[in-house]
């Protein structure tokens, strides 16, 4: 599960993608 989390990791980063990946941040805490 580690690897989908590496490959998530960049795009929460991105700024233009936070917006939409605040409902995806919400299911995927460990992310964080």
């Amino acid at each position: 599960m580690k690897a989908n989390t590496i490959v998530r990791a960049p795009d929460i980063e991105r700024p233009g993608l936070d917006n939409q990946e605040l409902p995806v941040l919400a299911q995927y805490p460990q992310v964080l």
